[in-house]
């Protein structure tokens, strides 16, 4: 299943991707080349996502809340809401080389 998406990021972009895809995922994709991280989920929301994201730009994703409970109690320091991805939606950050991301877009 990943290297459908895989295929059709390195044919197109994730627009191109996110477009073509057919039928229910959740993925995160890395581009270390490029220096970004996509997540992008399907239009009805079957597969699920959650994503927690700090102020100081470290995220974090998984099929199952619980799975980032513990990341979210470590993080005292920052400020981190767990929340589901939404359906039929991608998100585009920039990768520092901290590894720390910056929110870039929405499709």
């Amino acid at each position: 299943d990943g290297e459908s998406i895989l295929h059709l990021y390195s044919k197109g972009g994730i627009e191109f991707a996110a477009k073509h895809l057919d039928g229910v995922f959740a993925f995160i994709l890395l581009d270390v080349k490029e220096r970004k991280v996509f997540i992008g989920r399907d239009t009805f929301g079957v597969r699920p996502c959650f994503r927690l994201l700090t102020d100081d730009g470290f995220l974090a994703a998984c099929s199952e809340a619980k799975g980032l409970m513990g990341l979210s109690h470590s993080l005292t320091d920052h400020s981190a809401d767990i929340v589901p991805f939404p359906p039929g939606h991608y998100e585009t950050y920039d990768l520092a080389p901290t590894g720390k991301v910056t929110f870039n877009e929405r499709g």
